[in-house]
């Protein structure tokens, strides 16, 4: 038997957590999900919720937010 979809959707968020931990080469980050927009602030990156009944392209664009973010956070200059 497959999972269930809330197992697929908790699986997902927990990888795309750990790709933008890694992107962003920050173990300590913490990576959250909410309804809001897209966001960080150096010590936490927050993404957008993914659907119950998630799409391909839906989770393509969480990832996409998420690797945007990490990309920023790597390659930032705070100066």
């Amino acid at each position: 038997m497959g999972s269930s979809p809330p197992d697929r959707v908790d699986n997902f968020k927990r990888a795309v957590g750990g790709v933008v931990r890694t992107i962003a080469k920050s173990a300590d980050l913490t990576v959250s999900f909410s309804a809001n927009a897209a966001a960080s602030d150096g010590e936490s990156v927050q993404l957008p919720l993914p659907a119950r009944e998630p799409t391909l392209d839906g989770l393509a664009q969480v990832r996409g937010a998420g690797d945007s973010l990490a990309l920023r956070l790597r390659n930032h200059d705070a100066a």
